[in-house]
């Protein structure tokens, strides 16, 4: 299982850290947290069911995690200040 999904909340309207709601800040925090947590969980139930590997794995969770990635923005240094 690889969680490598989430959203930014500042990407659909740019602006400094200090400027943005608690409410985007929220959104943005509940559906990154949970989406990782609720897949790790349904990954978890469903490995333990698993008959192990000759290695003994039952399988694998990896989480991805990137800000900006590959890609830089104009508004990067703003958005850290």
């Amino acid at each position: 299982m690889v969680n490598n999904a989430g959203i930014s909340v500042e990407a659909e309207d740019p602006q400094p850290v200090w400027e943005i709601s608690n409410a985007k800040w929220e959104k943005q925090h509940s559906v990154n947290s949970h989406g990782v947590f609720y897949g790790v969980r349904a990954a978890a139930a469903q490995m333990v069911k698993q008959d192990p590997l000759a290695g003994g794995d039952r399988g694998w969770i990896i989480n991805l995690a990137s800000i900006y990635g590959m890609v830089g923005s104009p508004m990067a240094g703003k958005l850290f200040c």
